[in-house]
């Protein structure tokens, strides 16, 4: 168990391990579980970590914004991020409202950023999601096996879009044979409140 006992320290090294995380392919933490409210019922699935800023509390991610979990936000734009890192058996939920960004720097920085694997996924068609007759992947027959090259992928940057949380809330919670540790983050504005809390 962390032998840490001041909770504004631990955040700082949470801060640390997902700056990482959303600059190193394999790093702890690098994916999540992203959840957020379709049509009333929660919807969860993995996302990458892709950017992550302290400063100003900002998650992002890449979507489609064709895809289900976009349509849900226009509905309620909260969404929560769950991270695990299973060596230290440690659990990260973070919360916040969440944009979308389909232009300006940060997109521009994450297209740039994408491997031709992950900008090859937003040529499928028709949109994630879409029932079919039949299973496919969706890409045209010409990118079966291959990833798209930075020309053919252009066409698919249309789809892209940075999926943007700038968090409110998060809970840390660290699991241990003999008793666990837990720690609550909340902001409002940019006045926070740490506290130590029960598991």
């Amino acid at each position: 168990m962390s032998e840490i006992t001041d909770p504004e320290t631990l955040l700082e090294g949470l801060f640390d391990t997902l700056r990482q995380a959303a600059t190193t392919p394999g790093a702890v933490m690098r994916t999540a579980v992203l959840a957020n409210l379709i049509d009333h019922q929660p919807s969860a699935r993995h996302v990458v970590l892709r950017y992550f800023d302290a400063a100003h509390r900002l998650l992002a991610c890449h979507t489609d914004i064709r895809s289900a979990k976009v349509s849900g936000l226009h509905a309620s734009s909260r969404v929560q991020w769950l991270f695990f890192n299973p060596g230290d058996s440690v659990q990260l939920r973070l919360s916040g409202p969440a944009t979308l960004e389909r232009d300006g720097p940060l997109w521009d920085r994450l297209w740039a950023e994408a491997t031709p694997a992950a900008r090859t996924g937003y040529l499928v068609e028709p949109g994630p999601g879409t029932a079919l007759a039949t299973r496919t992947t969706g890409l045209p027959d010409t990118l079966w096996s291959r990833d798209a090259s930075d020309k053919e992928a252009t066409a698919g940057r249309v789809n892209f879009a940075a999926l943007v949380c700038k968090f409110d809330a998060l809970d840390w919670l660290e699991l241990g044979r003999y008793g666990h540790g837990r720690a609550q983050f909340r902001w409002d504005d940019e006045n926070l409140t740490a506290s130590w809390v029960v598991p």
